[in-house]
């Protein structure tokens, strides 16, 4: 190959690497405006866009609720319109945290707890306050004192909780039926659904074949990156994750350790192992679990996927002193920092989280989450239930006795160092707790 072939190919493969990047830059910059906050048509329309993610029954209701909203901009004369950008919920936390680093996020957004402190403390959302003040028809004392804190940082408020909810215990009543337990929830109207009752059930409700086969399993232990799982545990003995001023992990406490301890038995010895789960055998929606640990959210879930048994929800068990407690935790509706209406965008905002809204979303229609509103709590239609679950008086009772977990800025990066410990308690059988909590601990701390 001569000199001037060598160079004629270098320039054609610059120029191509240029071209490339030019490209790359327009699809860029298209796909960023494509989210960008409040573009107004041609028409002088002001676009507000939503990013949310959920289940289908959810979305479906979500997309009615936007209708609504649109219809009624238009009968007020208002050139205003919301469109819903959806992203799967696998990949939305890195998305939106993409889109605000780069200033290309939409209007309006729902952000998970678990990020919201970190992300607010960065700036990227719009503080609220003064948008409250102005606006006499927003009364903020409306919303149970629980869920405000959640969408407050630095003495500001930057979210509106949205499916928020808590951890409760789903049951299986035919199971408890046929191994003669009594209903959760009949011990729980009496005081009596303890800690004690709960292992009880634990143990009854494991059950073998003559070959020594699982046939069906107590409790369903969650795999996965849960620190709420965690943190029902270590309450349950008087311990917590983190020292009250947050400085340190503090799972390597005597009281923490006891729980870690009683986690990693009822793990190992009554829900199903990682191969039984692996398989779709033993689930609690599949018949052959009696009890779960798990969010409010998951009834749409169970009420599409359960056909063949009964079952209903009651609150986690009490201690046996009588104290009792109720792991809760919510997602923030936020305005991004650079929204160009932050009026209008505050007007879909309050209309998202209306008492209208609320119970398209958490009343017997969906059971989504549990409202935020403290005057549908007591509602008589809002506790109304048409089909499973029934015992309603769970929801309300989880705010009148909420425990928060320790979520700051420092959350996502605490968690998941801790995690790397638990995960050996999730995978193997033959461990030393205590060490793997101090272990833990210190890392965490770090």
């Amino acid at each position: 190959m001569s000199w001037h072939q060598a160079e004629r190919r270098r320039w054609f493969w610059l120029a191509s690497i240029l071209a490339s990047g030019v490209v790359l830059a327009v699809v860029i910059r298209q796909w960023a405006w494509s989210f960008a906050p409040g573009i107004p048509s041609e028409s002088d329309e002001v676009v507000i866009r939503y990013m949310a993610w959920g289940v289908p029954q959810q979305i479906e209701i979500e997309r009615e609720v936007i209708a609504a909203f649109n219809d009624k901009m238009k009968r007020e004369g208002q050139r205003v319109r919301v469109e819903l950008c959806l992203t799967p919920s696998s990949g939305y936390s890195y998305k939106l945290t993409l889109m605000l680093a780069s200033g290309t996020a939409p209007d309006v957004m729902r952000v998970d707890h678990y990020q919201f402190p970190s992300l607010a403390s960065r700036h990227y959302f719009k503080p609220l306050d003064d948008l409250i003040a102005a606006d006499s028809d927003f009364k903020i004392d409306d919303f149970h004192a629980v869920v405000l804190k959640e969408g407050r940082c630095g003495g500001k408020l930057y979210g509106l909780n949205v499916l928020f909810g808590g951890v409760i215990c789903y049951y299986n009543r035919d199971l408890f039926a046929r191994a003669g337990l009594e209903d959760p929830h009949e011990l729980f109207k009496r005081g009596q659904w303890t800690w004690a009752e709960f292992d009880k059930a634990c143990k009854v409700l494991t059950q073998v074949d003559r070959q020594g086969r699982p046939v069906q399993y107590g409790f369903a232990m969650p795999m996965g990156n849960w620190p709420w799982m965690w943190a029902i545990f270590v309450w349950r003995y008087g311990g917590d994750l983190l020292s009250e001023d947050r400085a340190r992990c503090v799972m390597d406490s005597p009281e923490a350790i006891a729980g870690m301890k009683k986690f990693h038995e009822i793990r190992w010895k009554y829900s199903p192992t990682p191969n039984d789960t692996y398989t779709g055998g033993y689930t609690f929606d599949g018949g052959k679990v009696a009890m779960e640990f798990t969010f409010v959210g998951m009834m749409p879930k169970f009420r599409d996927n359960i056909r063949d048994f009964r079952w209903d929800c009651v609150p986690t068990p009490r201690n046996e002193d009588g104290s009792q407690w109720c792991l809760v935790k919510g997602n923030q509706l936020a305005m991004s920092a650079a929204c160009a209406h932050p009026r209008q965008a505050w007007e879909w905002m309050k209309f998202l989280t209306s008492e209208e809204t609320e119970m398209r979303l958490y009343g017997d229609r969906l059971r989504r989450g549990v409202p935020t509103r403290k005057a549908l709590l007591t509602r008589g239609d809002y506790l109304h239930a048409g089909r499973m679950p029934f015992n309603t008086d769970t929801f309300p009772y989880l705010l009148v006795h909420a425990r928060e977990l320790p979520i700051d800025a420092t959350w996502p990066m605490w968690s998941a160092t801790a995690q790397n410990s638990v995960d050996t308690l999730l995978q193997e059988r033959d461990v030393d707790v205590e060490k793997l909590m101090k272990t833990a601990a210190a890392a965490a701390t770090e």
